[in-house]
């Protein structure tokens, strides 16, 4: 089967097409399953896991973000995980 990216490039295969762009089948399925156009499922950078970074500030876990900036964790982690900023949601939060 043949693969052709948002920029027309032809891939033998999908496995090909996200080895050149530097992420694996299953984010680009899970990330087409959620809506994404192809052009951002392919070049959306990773969220490098259990780093979240707020005004300078590197924390471990979205939970220890909430601790630091003194918001309720169960109000901002669903949201979070919807796709919403963190950052701004702790800017936000009451």
């Amino acid at each position: 089967m043949k693969c052709v990216d948002h920029l027309g490039n032809k891939f033998k295969s999908r496995r090909e097409m996200c080895e050149h762009y530097n992420i694996t089948p299953k984010t680009l399925n899970a990330r087409l399953d959620k809506g994404f156009a192809l052009c951002d499922a392919l070049t959306m950078p990773y969220r490098m896991r259990g780093r979240y970074v707020i005004w300078g500030n590197e924390f471990g876990s979205i939970k220890q973000a909430c601790e630091y900036y003194h918001v309720p964790y169960d109000a901002i982690r669903q949201k979070v995980y919807r796709g919403e900023d963190l950052a701004d949601l702790v800017l936000l939060a009451p």
